[in-house]
């Protein structure tokens, strides 16, 4: 038995180096991103899971200087919203669909209390 941990580095699902990607090439990167995470969950042994990093943050041409420029394969857009891929993202730690049991009920509870709250005196 081995105890060498398993990290995945620098995660990265490229289209077909388009800054543009089609509905269906969005939906396919999140659909790999979540096989990966799924499939590390599934395949490396618990003990043995140290994590898994991305590559980067957005798709903001800042971010690509050197590396991938006109390429998108962050889970963030270049104006930092988040992009289908979050989803696939958020989908493969979870192990299931996350928005199978959302009803939107949390976001509405929270934006109330917000505005019940009275400020620190």
């Amino acid at each position: 038995m081995t105890y060498l941990k398993k990290h995945i580095k620098n995660l990265r699902i490229n289209y077909e180096a388009t800054a543009n990607p089609t509905i269906a090439q969005q939906q396919k990167q999140a659909d790999i991103y979540r096989m990966v995470i799924e499939s590390y969950k599934t395949n490396i042994p618990k003990a043995q899971q140290s994590g898994i990093t991305l590559w980067g943050l957005s798709d903001h041409a800042d971010e690509h200087t050197y590396w991938f420029t006109g390429d998108t394969p962050n889970i963030f857009d270049a104006n930092y919203a988040r992009k289908v891929a979050y989803k696939g993202v958020c989908d493969g730690i979870a192990g299931r669909d996350i928005s199978e049991d959302f009803t939107g009920d949390d976001w509405t509870n929270a934006y109330k209390s917000e505005e019940t709250e009275t400020p620190a005196q």
